[in-house]
């Protein structure tokens, strides 16, 4: 199995290819803060020239610095043969989840304003994608994959406790319940049907829904707090996955679920029903290899495993990557592989980074 890390500034974007599958994208989107438009546009552009025709999509969670491309890829008119996305489209709490999904783009407004926002991506899957799978522990991807996570208990259970402390936040805006339960039967559609005039019409009605989703956003105040706790639900949705069999190159994928509760549900199969397997040789790390989700994957690491972490130049103390990563990765005699993130903040230890993308290939990536 071939994997490219394509650098995505503070966003995520990889290709895995073997000889049986189509190519898989994981995730492609640009943190809007990390990069120039124009420089943005570009880095499309350049992952989109290098990308085979009917290669599949895995979005792992619902943010737009992992699906922004995408929807630009909506201006170009390359088509996705399968793709494939969290469930939250399928269970007994979806207008819940959904809802809560919706409220997080319009607290950020600035989604809004770059036309990011989740019915957009809809619209750009439900024209360029072939068929479309809801993924959840245990789904296969790809016949190839099989997913870890997310686990529709938890993701529910986290929905109900959100939305019960809401009453002392915020009062949910009017009409973002009909859009919801209006969004759900659309995508619902979206999963059973190819026909080109089917799918016409499902773009019909998300338009129509995203005008009124936008109309919602002069009802609401911007809550730095509350962004806080629907963005950490929403990376919690994060799909992770590893090879469906046990090879003699092991894979994790990791999202952006990087809390230690998932993690340790995760870890110690609690449902029995699918179990990690005991060494990686690619370790996708969770969230950009941000502290506030730095997880240790020392037990799994042996020697010259790779510790993938997309974080590219950003702004944000709080998001540099964790100098835990580059210890863990010497105390194993691994390494990491990062997106040329000049804030790291292993300042006191020797960074284990073998490669940095800018700098070692003009085309910004890296073969792994």
């Amino acid at each position: 199995m071939d994997i490219r890390m394509y650098d995505c500034g503070f966003g995520d974007c990889f290709r895995l290819k073997n000889e049986k599958e189509k190519c898989l994208y994981v995730d492609f989107g640009i943190h809007t803060k990390s990069m120039k438009k124009n420089d943005r546009e570009f880095r499309y552009k350049q992952i989109i020239a290098q990308m085979p025709d009917e290669s599949d999509f895995l979005l792992t969670h619902y943010h737009d610095d992992h699906y922004a491309g995408a929807i630009y890829m909506g201006g170009i008119g390359k088509r996705f043969r399968n793709v494939y996305i969290p469930d939250i489209w399928n269970t007994s709490s979806s207008v819940d989840i959904i809802k809560l999904v919706l409220l997080r783009g319009l607290i950020t407004r600035s989604v809004l304003r770059r036309g990011l926002s989740l019915i957009r991506f809809l619209i750009s899957i439900c024209a360029l994608a072939g068929k479309v799978f809801f993924i959840k522990r245990t789904s296969n991807i790809q016949d190839k994959y099989v997913a870890l996570w997310p686990e529709q208990g938890y993701v529910e259970g986290k929905a109900k406790e959100i939305i019960s402390g809401l009453s002392g936040e915020m009062r949910m805006p009017e009409g973002l319940t009909s859009i919801a339960e209006r969004l759900r039967e659309i995508v619902l559609r979206l999963e059973v049907t190819e026909r080109l005039e089917e799918r016409s019409e499902l773009i019909r009605g998300l338009e129509n829904l995203e005008r009124e989703y936008t109309a919602l956003s002069t009802e609401i105040t911007i809550d730095k707090n509350l962004q806080y706790k629907l963005s950490c639900y929403g990376n919690g949705i994060s799909i992770v996955f590893q090879n469906k069999y046990e090879v003699d190159r092991n894979i994790l994928f990791t999202g952006d679920a990087g809390k230690e509760s998932i993690w340790d549900f995760i870890e110690k199969n609690s449902d029995g029903k699918v179990s990690m397997y005991d060494r990686y040789d690619v370790i996708k790390i969770p969230h950009h290899g941000t502290t506030s989700y730095y997880h240790s994957f020392v037990s799994r690491c042996g020697k010259d495993t790779q510790l993938l972490i997309p974080n590219g130049k950003i702004a944000n103390s709080s998001w540099y990557i964790d100098r835990q990563y580059s210890a863990d990765a010497n105390v194993m005699n691994c390494f990491s592989v990062c997106s040329n993130n000049k804030a790291c903040a292993a300042s006191t230890v020797s960074c284990s980074c073998h490669n940095y993308i800018l700098a070692n290939n003009p085309n910004h990536y890296v073969d792994i």
